[in-house]
């Protein structure tokens, strides 16, 4: 049989104190890469165009000190469908995998909406594209995935071997 859930959840954006932050950390690399005459500067530059990219949005969500989505988790027989509103990084959707298993399970991303680019926690580290341009602040990638996971204890949809 099948079985369709659904949780509207609210997650924090990014505010434009730590875009700021980080675009003057972003030109301060840029600035030392082109000092050192580097090959790739692309990297450096890309990391800049998120970084406005980004400080554009936050003027939109400005007033919002909330993003309002829906996550959705759906099982057909021994299939699962987590439905993600945006690219979920793949150490985050394997922690989903993990807690459905042994049923066969499928991430669905840009699925009821999309809220951008959704992090585990230690990307934000690494400086890269993904982490200039998400719109959601350090920790919500697993406050996602704890929403799904209590979406799926709520609606019994968990391991057999636990039940």
């Amino acid at each position: 049989a099948g079985l369709v859930a659904s949780i509207k959840s609210i997650f924090k954006p990014k505010y434009e104190e730590v875009i700021n932050e980080l675009e003057t950390k972003a030109n301060a690399e840029l600035a030392k890469a082109k000092s050192k005459n580097s090959d790739n500067l692309r990297i450096y530059e890309a990391r800049l165009e998120g970084l406005k990219f980004l400080g554009l949005a936050s003027r939109f969500l400005e007033k919002n000190r909330k993003i309002e989505t829906v996550l959705q988790l759906v099982k057909i027989d021994e299939l699962a469908f987590a439905c993600i509103p945006g690219e979920l990084f793949s150490l985050l959707g394997h922690k989903i995998e993990q807690y459905l298993a042994p049923l066969k399970v499928f991430v669905i991303g840009y699925a009821n909406d999309y809220v951008g680019y959704i992090l585990d926690e230690e990307s934000y580290e690494k400086n890269e594209y993904e982490s200039f341009t998400t719109f959601l602040s350090k920790g919500e990638g697993e406050r996602i995935v704890d929403s799904i996971v209590t979406l799926a204890k709520k609606c019994q949809i968990r391991r057999e071997r636990d039940r």
